[in-house]
């Protein structure tokens, strides 16, 4: 391993220079990734809203619900836990958030960079493009593992209720 290390701390001083394609292809990636931050806010604000007027939608078809006659206990169950629902939801949006807030900075930074060749920025750039990455792959192996927990609860509550 340590000879791996060695040979990659041996670099050649022209490696560093950047080509004119190089930079082009940078400028695209700048303004791709802050078009998706910028598409990616508005979808959190959009699940925000949801999130907030879930309960409100929700005791809404309780009501609809009780009306009519019909009984639906799934729908009672999720009535219970709106709180939990609230909250698991708003954690969420804002972990996204926070990852698209990378993203966002890699591509400020990123312009930032080739617009006044400057050094500084581009290694902050490359930082914050290497947290996106990161935190969003921590991101989904967390929203694996609360999957299957959610699969798991929900078939015990359905054998709760029908035992």
């Amino acid at each position: 391993m340590e000879s791996l290390d060695h040979n990659f701390q041996q670099h050649n001083p022209n490696a560093s220079e950047t080509t004119w394609q190089m930079r082009q292809d940078w400028h695209t990636t700048a303004r791709w990734a802050r078009f998706l931050s910028i598409v990616s806010f508005v979808l959190s604000g959009i699940g925000l809203l949801f999130t907030l007027g879930f309960s409100t939608v929700l005791e809404q078809m309780m009501a609809i619900g009780n009306s009519t006659g019909m009984e639906n206990p799934m729908l009672e169950a999720m009535l219970n836990e709106k709180s939990i629902v609230t909250v698991f939801f708003l954690l969420l949006i804002g972990a996204q958030v926070a990852v698209n807030l990378f993203q966002f900075r890699f591509a400020g930074r990123l312009k930032d960079a080739l617009q006044f060749t400057d050094q500084q920025a581009l290694e902050e750039a490359w930082l914050n493009f290497s947290n996106f990455f990161k935190w969003s792959g921590i991101m989904v192996i967390a929203f694996i593992v609360v999957y299957f927990a959610f699969i798991i609860f929900f078939v015990a509550s359905l054998a709760t209720m029908g035992g």
